[in-house]
């Protein structure tokens, strides 16, 4: 851990756990959303409507922090590990441009509409964006944990002249075993980390419950913290999965992998 690829390591490592914090909130609050607008759409009842409203918008505010934190990760993939990169940027490339093509702007295109296009979409039109929006997130988180995956267990990959990874198979490295049991640890986690952010609101609001009118106030928010934490089993113990992040991965990889030993990760 000395010297400049030491430096390396701190910088990249702390700069994803902290974006990390951002896209678990993000996807655990997307499926909560969604269950909000099908009862709201089920039931008629508009507190269910007003419950996503509030908690819309912080989805809002932290899907933005969750995009400036990830740029400069993104740039520490050439900066921190340019070698690391270009070894194996014809693989690792593929999951991740994706990500961004296709999940991200699929997440960002609709969180508008489900903001500000209510009215003009109708009950049933704003339920889709609250799906698309949901959908959007996980097949990121999906695709990032799918780049990772490959990273503890590489498959689907033949080696070039020069000694740099090449992709063979597609679908061996999208559909990569490890990335599966990664993927449903990582969802599960995220599912419980809303149902704690969500059950967290509902505590302080009984604490400061004072009038009738703030009640009234407070129950967009309160409605779903009070059914969310039971509706999907927030307190399941995750110890059955490896209980570490695919992001955290990611820099422990490239922190202690033989790759990176070898001279694959950049020193200088």
């Amino acid at each position: 851990m000395q010297g400049p690829k030491g430096l390396h390591r701190v910088h990249f490592a702390f700069t994803i756990t902290f974006h990390y914090i951002f896209p678990r909130l993000t996807m655990g609050l997307a499926l909560l959303l969604v269950y909000l607008k099908t009862t709201a759409l089920r039931t008629g009842d508009e507190h269910y409507n007003r419950a996503a409203r509030f908690w819309a918008k912080i989805f809002g505010i932290n899907f933005l922090l969750g995009v400036v934190t990830g740029i400069p990760m993104e740039f520490q993939f050439g900066t921190n590990w340019a070698e690391f990169s270009k070894a194996a940027g014809g693989v690792i490339g593929q999951t991740l441009a994706m990500e961004g093509v296709f999940s991200f702007f699929l997440e960002s295109s609709f969180l508008g509409l489900f903001l500000f296009g209510e009215k003009r979409l109708g009950r049933v039109g704003h339920w889709w964006a609250g799906f698309f929006v949901w959908l959007g997130s996980w097949l990121s988180g999906y695709l990032i944990v799918a780049t990772d995956g490959w990273m503890q267990y590489p498959v689907g990959y033949s080696r070039g002249p020069n000694g740099e990874f090449l992709l063979s198979s597609f679908w061996k490295s999208v559909l990569n075993r490890w990335a599966l049991w990664q993927y449903a640890h990582t969802m599960l986690g995220a599912v419980q980390t809303g149902c704690f952010v969500t059950d967290g609101r509902l505590e302080k609001s009984q604490r400061t419950q004072n009038t009738h009118k703030n009640n009234e106030r407070r129950h967009a928010s309160d409605l779903f913290s009070h059914h969310t934490p039971r509706f999907i089993v927030p307190r399941v113990p995750t110890i059955i999965l490896p209980n570490i992040s695919p992001n955290v991965s990611v820099g422990i990889f490239l922190a202690a992998s033989p790759i990176a030993e070898n001279g694959m990760a950049s020193s200088a």
